[in-house]
């Protein structure tokens, strides 16, 4: 049973006759396409359905980047998510010549940012341009390198997002987005001699890969710089015991994975302008965590203590994702020169894995786990309040899991920024002719975007964690949508407990009203959320939020004449 389907117009009732009559289908090599045999009046016609797929998917390394990267079979899709941070600068500039909080009220539904005012048009079409931008960059494969190693196997961006890898089936090529140009080998024989297994990365401007020697038959590390020549003979090449199956990279360290169950921790160190050396500092052994080598979805280093073993200080933890399952791995003094690995679970179901490289201190290491339909959560370190009793604190952190539900599938989190972007495939259909080429629909791919920061707020607030609640919320004003994220904060508490029929012993909207009181938006956040709420929830609204003509006042007394105006909407309509 196949359960593709199309909205073929009125005229056809699906629940009778699909016009998509599938009585096969496979996929192909890598997974790029989908081969369906459609039955059409007692004929057998081949369709091809034409796939991409997450970077995550393939070398799961890349998550540490803020750039929404997919790959076809011959081509890569990249999305500058960066583009969200171009504008700061010129809103901080902003920020200092008008008053940040005051200025209009309009928000734009489409974008969910604030209007701040009509004098700085200039401004708020560049945000909605650089934070909505769905403009896709596609690269082609060169066509001297796919003809003999199509398919893409693997792919990386460099953390500037100027520099792309790529191997297909032999070798590998580079591509940078300053002069659009790619970068082949010279000697096509060298091309065609190794294999890419496992990963390839980028490490400051050199290229880290695992491969197979086709010509001595062994398991290599190959590193080449970027600004050099593709030639084996700039190459620093080292020779490994068993098949790469993973690789990572943490700050100056390279985890590596290999087929015999070991996890080896290497130091890099840049020997020349040309040439890397490995120094060999940890090893893992986890044969006893995984029953297969392929189990294990992906390999990671992470600055993470853990409550319940006493850790080394300064010692970094090892994160492994065994079929969904997350284990904390690391070495426990035991005596003055013994030591003995430790693992933790810290969660199942796990898809996709993100480490918090955020300058924030509330969410610096945090550790985000994607837990398709058990939603998003997040290990959250929690820091005691100024004056309290930090004994604990000082070889630890508090350590708290939140969760929430997403909208999205997760494919980039921007730490900075607090959003989270996604991929999504959106269908035309032309004509439901099925007589004609055009009878199946048109796909087009299209970025998805989704704000949690009001979600990690309140689970904060719902665990009288307020506190930190607000010194995360702190560091987020300088955000433009920050108002846009208090008012959904708001307005979810809402509508969750104003159309709850059981009586709710505990109600959260005190304390959100009360935590938006610390931010000078309050009064502006309260009228926005009624506006776009049912006029039924507004008597509960105001009984905690205060009287909507107590709170017209502190506008007209505060001069914010146009949050004022707003007031008198809901004023006419009876409330006092």
């Amino acid at each position: 049973m196949c359960s593709l389907a199309w909205d073929y117009g009125l005229n056809v009732d699906l629940n009778k006759q699909n016009p998509l009559n599938v009585v096969s289908l496979d996929w192909s090599t890598e997974g790029y396409q989908l081969l369906m045999i459609q039955l059409h009046e007692g004929e057998k016609q081949v369709i091809q359905l034409d796939f991409v797929k997450s970077v995550l998917s393939v070398n799961p390394s890349m998550s540490c980047h803020s750039f929404l990267l997919l790959q076809g079979d011959d081509k890569l899709y990249l999305n500058r998510g960066d583009a969200l941070q171009k504008m700061y600068a010129h809103y901080a500039t902003l920020e200092k010549s008008k008053n940040f909080y005051g200025g209009g009220e309009k928000m734009e539904e489409d974008y969910g940012y604030y209007n701040f005012g009509s004098d700085n048009k200039k401004t708020i079409t560049s945000i909605n341009t650089l934070s909505e931008s769905k403009h896709w960059i596609v690269i082609t494969l060169p066509t001297q390198y796919a003809a003999s190693n199509w398919p893409i196997r693997y792919s990386a961006i460099d953390s500037s997002g100027n520099n792309i890898a790529v191997a297909g089936r032999t070798g590998m090529a580079l591509y940078s987005l300053l002069t659009r140009k790619w970068k082949l080998f010279g000697n096509e024989t060298q091309e065609k001699d190794f294999v890419v297994s496992g990963a390839i990365l980028w490490w400051n401007s050199f290229v880290i890969l695992g491969s197979y020697s086709l010509v001595d038959h062994s398991d290599e590390i190959r590193m080449y710089p970027r600004d050099s020549k593709l030639d084996n003979r700039f190459a620093s090449i080292l020779k490994i015991n068993s098949p790469v199956m993973l690789m990572n990279i943490h700050k100056n360290q390279l985890i590596m994975f290999t087929s015999d169950g070991y996890v080896t921790i290497f130091a890099i160190a840049q020997h020349s302008m040309d040439s890397l050396n490995l120094i060999k500092l940890k090893v893992y052994d986890i044969k006893n965590l995984c029953v297969h080598p392929a189990c294990v979805v992906s390999v990671s280093l992470a600055n993470l203590k853990n409550d319940v073993v006493k850790f080394p200080p300064s010692s970094d933890t090892l994160l492994l994702n065994v079929s969904g399952k997350i284990f904390m791995l690391q070495y426990e003094n035991i005596g003055v020169d013994n030591q003995q690995l430790t693992s933790t679970c810290l969660a199942s179901s796990v898809e996709c894995l993100w480490v918090s490289n955020s300058s924030k201190i509330h969410l610096k290491d945090s550790l985000w786990l994607f837990c398709g339909n058990h939603g998003m959560r997040v290990w959250l370190p929690v820091f005691p309040r100024p004056g309290e009793n930090g004994q604990r604190h000082t070889f630890m952190s508090k350590r708290i899991m939140l969760t929430f539900t997403l909208k999205i599938y997760p494919l980039v989190i921007l730490f900075e920024e607090a959003i989270i972007l996604g991929a999504e495939n959106d269908t035309i259909l032309y004509t439901s002719d099925l007589g004609l080429h055009f009878s199946l629909p048109f796909c087009t791919l299209e970025r998805s975007t989704q704000v949690y920061l009001h979600q990690i707020l309140r689970q904060l607030i719902r665990r009288n964690l307020g506190y930190n609640a607000w010194e995360i919320a702190r560091t987020c004003t300088n955000l433009p949508y920050f108002p846009h994220a208090l008012e959904l904060l708001l307005h979810e508490v809402l509508e969750e407990e104003a159309t709850s029929k059981e009586p709710i012993p505990d109600a959260l909207l005190p304390s959100v009203l009360e935590f938006i009181q610390e931010f000078p938006v309050y009064l502006q956040t309260v009228v926005q959320c009624a506006r776009k709420t049912e006029i039924a929830l507004w008597p509960y609204l105001f009984s905690m939020a205060g009287k909507p003509k107590d709170l017209f006042q502190q506008c007209i007394t505060q001069n914010q004449l146009e949050i004022a105006a707003s007031y008198l909407i809901i004023l006419q309509v009876g409330l006092r």
